[in-house]
């Protein structure tokens, strides 16, 4: 394992270890480690779907390009 990954696991435990002993319920945790899962996601979704887009327009298969801005939305916490 490399340094950085040894490095972001062991934080890991740690913060895993600091949220048991807080005042923190098992539920709240686990909806906070989904609720970041799913951001993640949620942000690399629009770079792909973007990307794709690109990739797209330069092969030649989209002739009609839309030069309005897309409109991005934050993904909501849910707790």
């Amino acid at each position: 394992m490399s340094e950085d990954k040894n490095y972001c696991l062991e934080q890991l435990e740690l913060w895993i270890e600091a949220s048991l002993d807080s005042e923190a319920t098992p539920e709240e945790i686990y909806n906070s480690i989904r609720s970041s899962i799913a951001s993640k996601i949620t942000h690399h979704n629009i770079y792909l779907n973007d990307s794709r887009e690109l990739l797209s327009l330069l092969s030649g298969k989209i002739s009609n390009v839309s030069t309005k801005p897309k409109k991005v939305s934050k993904p909501t916490k849910k707790v």
